[in-house]
């Protein structure tokens, strides 16, 4: 009896591979576009941030003229206080609206600080500082810090009690609000003598001579008696006003450190 060969093996046909090629390709495409999507849209994470430095491709911050400012409200201490609380919550009569719980402040926060690093592209939740302020401290940034090199300003909010709005003389008083405030500038600039700048001196700021933007937002103190921490950093693209007859000259970051924490400064500093 004759020997059968075994059949050849079948041949899978052309359209089989480059199908295959076509969806390997398809995924690799979809994959780098999510990559990159996620790599340029999200600077605020310190992977990201790193990959871009890397990259030559990092995010340019810039200064704004006074008029070119992006749009928002500015807020005097009494409405800063409430960007720790849940909007548009059912608040029963007699009592203050709930605190904003950790994931939602921290979400928050991710956006202030995206806002800054993608020089406002797509802003959220802008607001902008005026007020009176007493300085409670100054110190010198470091490389840990959000900005390296420069000076962190911590202040306490003054503003006038309900009962006494109507008075004819009004006082103000201390109010739960703290105001950190970051002044970048090149190496070596020093803080000139005879400034407003200096602890228990109070400070007038407004949106068009100091243009300070919300960059963070913490609370401190406790649930009955919250503190509000406001961290902010000036936009307009002139030196910052110390007083009357000082200014410092600030200088846009080139980089910044998306790891440095917030709030800048305790107390005890």
């Amino acid at each position: 009896m004759p020997h059968q060969s075994d059949s050849p093996a079948k041949r899978r046909p052309n359209f089989f591979w480059w199908t295959l090629i076509n969806l390997l390709a398809l995924a690799f495409a979809v994959l780098s576009w999510t990559g990159c999507y996620f790599l340029f849209n999200f600077p605020e994470r310190p992977w990201n941030y790193s990959v871009l430095e890397r990259l030559g491709r990092l995010p340019e911050i810039t200064f704004f003229k006074g008029e070119e400012l992006p749009k928002a409200t500015t807020l005097p201490p009494q409405q800063l206080y409430g960007l720790i609380y849940q909007r548009n919550s059912e608040v029963p009569p007699g009592q203050h609206p709930k605190l904003l719980d950790p994931t939602t402040l921290q979400t928050l926060n991710v956006q202030l600080k995206r806002n800054y690093l993608t020089n406002f592209k797509k802003p959220m939740n802008l607001n902008y500082v005026r007020g009176t302020w007493r300085i409670l401290s100054l110190r010198q940034l470091t490389k840990d810090d959000f900005v390296q090199h420069g000076f962190a300003v911590l202040a306490q909010a003054l503003a006038v009690p309900a009962e006494q709005e109507n008075s004819t003389n009004p006082e103000l008083l201390p109010f739960p609000v703290e105001l950190e405030i970051i002044l970048p500038t090149a190496p070596g600039v020093e803080i000139p003598p005879d400034t407003e700048i200096t602890t228990d001196n109070l400070f007038e700021l407004d949106r068009v001579r100091h243009g300070l933007i919300i960059i963070h937002i913490a609370r401190s103190g406790t649930a009955d008696e919250p503190v509000s921490r406001i961290t902010t950093i000036p936009l307009l693209d002139k030196p910052f006003p110390l007083s009357k007859e000082a200014n410092i000259q600030l200088t846009v970051p080139d980089k910044v450190n998306p790891k440095g924490t917030f709030p800048l400064m305790n107390l005890e500093e």
